[in-house]
């Protein structure tokens, strides 16, 4: 059977504002790490809401970084759907940049307690790396492994709250496409 996916970005994060000013150093701040929304990005959020309730879906899924959360959250306030924390659908590179290194599960389910976490296994961030920066291939297992765990699920259409590099890779980019924040991208699969 086939599965319809929305995916947005997050809105405009922390991260993103300081590299317009200062380029690819604000990716290593550790300063940005697990980014938030900044107000421009909390109004997009809010924006998308009216859209949301639009579509017809039967899940939501987020990435586990803040800024998704924070996104998610206000897109979908009054919609009563499960959200579910997905450790596949985060940004690339995994590694090195500090806006993609997560908080832990046990501090994330105290502040976000209407989202399921059960499918994230390790409470620490293991697959952000310090040194070394994850790899397209590694993306493209990511990927993988998520488009297995929808194929398992009952559910049909997915609205799902993620990151610009992940993506415009699972849109099936071979290089980075733009994608705009807190805007929907349809995929089958």
């Amino acid at each position: 059977m086939v599965k319809k996916i929305i995916c947005i970005r997050h809105g405009q994060a922390t991260h993103n504002v300081d590299h317009k000013i200062r380029g690819t150093i604000a990716y290593h701040d550790p300063i940005h790490r697990d980014s938030s929304l900044v107000k421009e990005g909390e109004n997009e959020a809010k924006n998308l809401n009216s859209e949301i309730h639009k579509l017809n879906f039967d899940t939501v899924l987020v990435s586990p970084l803040t800024r998704t959360i924070q996104t998610c959250l206000l897109a979908t306030k009054n919609i009563k759907k499960p959200i579910i924390a997905i450790e596949w659908v985060r940004e690339y590179p995994c590694g090195v940049h500090t806006p993609n290194n997560r908080k832990s599960v046990s501090f994330l389910k105290d502040k976000y307690t209407n989202i399921d976490f059960s499918e994230i296994e390790e409470d620490d961030d293991t697959i952000w790396d310090p040194v070394n920066k994850e790899t397209k291939k590694q993306l493209d297992y990511r990927i993988e492994k998520f488009k297995e765990w929808i194929n398992k699920r009952q559910e049909n259409t997915f609205v799902l709250f993620s990151h610009a590099s992940f993506i415009s890779r699972f849109l099936g980019y071979t290089k980075y496409e733009h994608i705009k924040h807190c805007y929907p991208y349809v995929i089958e699969v």
